[in-house]
């Protein structure tokens, strides 16, 4: 399990090099909403796809989100989240 921070979009090239060490582990990469991102729907897509297009070759396995029920994460609760990626 590694963890991204969407936060984190324009060092996305470390995690790379990161992940690259771990070539034979199946990894999961856990994408870590923020709270810009969770108010900002297009900032979220696009930097969603590019995570996806950029981590892609090295991994397979993805995770959306994480830690739902805390507020520093954009969403209060379960429900607020699946309704939020239901219509996104």
């Amino acid at each position: 399990l590694i963890r991204f921070f969407l936060k984190d979009i324009d060092k996305i090239d470390e995690y790379i090099e990161f992940i690259k060490m771990f070539k034979e582990k199946d990894i999961l990469v856990n994408i870590i909403q923020s709270k810009k991102h969770i108010k900002d729907k297009e900032l979220l897509k696009k930097d969603i796809a590019t995570v996806f297009k950029k981590l892609h070759p090295y991994c397979d396995k993805f995770q959306i989100a994480n830690a739902i029920n805390r507020a520093k994460w954009g969403f209060f609760s379960n429900d607020e989240y699946l309704q939020f990626f239901k219509y996104n």
